[in-house]
């Protein structure tokens, strides 16, 4: 994920710093292995609330699913909602969307549909596996996108060995919902949310003081949270 162009010059110069004209391929590799993982960090620190365009599937597991609260957002579009069989062949179902929600029906003759789950209910079945493909709009701001390349900086002075980089000195490696980096105080970002970078942690602060790490939803045994997979960023 890339909340900015890796190759685009202004964000390049503002990444690699003074004298950005004499970078070569291994620090425009470093580059964007820099605003990858800071991309991937402040996506998770604002709780998912902050990231570009995009598409995404997600897979949702559960009994008697009626109800689909989608991660992503403000979603724009819904391209697929499919039940898989246990063959894994996917069975197009009728659905409706309210903003970040998608509901789940059954045709039941002309009158009218039932909810999903009564139908598994009435079936015996025990669980159902289903797969939603939608696209969500860019929400990074020009003050996102300002921390972003702040945090980015630092973390490609990080790869590079500089002694000029501003992050704490106490470095750990660590793999939190399968982002892996070397990164300063890992333990205060995980509990806190937070970089150790001034500048960047008093925008966190703004876009997501609460410190949540995941968008405020309401999951009941009928709606289970999604498993994010195959994202693409659109455009």
């Amino acid at each position: 994920m890339f909340w900015v162009d890796p190759t685009d010059p202004e964000v390049v110069a503002a990444v690699f710093g003074a004298g950005f004209e004499s970078a070569d391929d291994a620090d425009l590799a470093a580059i964007s292995q820099a605003i990858a993982a800071a991309s991937e960090l402040l996506t998770l620190a604002t709780g998912y609330k902050v990231h570009p365009a995009g598409e995404i599937t997600e897979e949702f597991l559960g009994t008697r699913t009626s109800r689909l609260s989608l991660l992503w957002g403000p979603v724009t579009g819904v391209t697929s909602v499919v039940r898989v069989q246990s063959d894994d062949t996917e069975v197009p179902t009728s659905y409706r969307r309210v903003g970040q929600t998608v509901f789940l029906t059954a045709q039941q003759g002309v009158g009218g549909s039932l909810p999903l789950w009564r139908t598994n209910w009435a079936s015996g079945s025990s669980q159902a596996l289903h797969r939603v493909t939608y696209q969500f709009a860019d929400t990074v701001t020009p003050a996102a996108r300002a921390a972003l390349l702040a945090y980015a900086h630092e973390i490609f002075l990080l790869l590079i060995g500089s002694d000029e980089c501003d992050l704490p000195e106490r470095v750990t490696s660590i793999d939190r919902e399968g982002i892996g980096i070397q990164l300063a105080t890992p333990q205060d970002f995980l509990d806190k949310g937070r970089t150790g970078l001034p500048s960047v942690d008093t925008w966190l602060a703004m876009a997501n003081p609460k410190q949540v790490m995941r968008p405020s939803q309401v999951f009941t045994p009928d709606s289970p949270p999604g498993i994010g997979t195959r994202m693409r960023r659109l455009g």
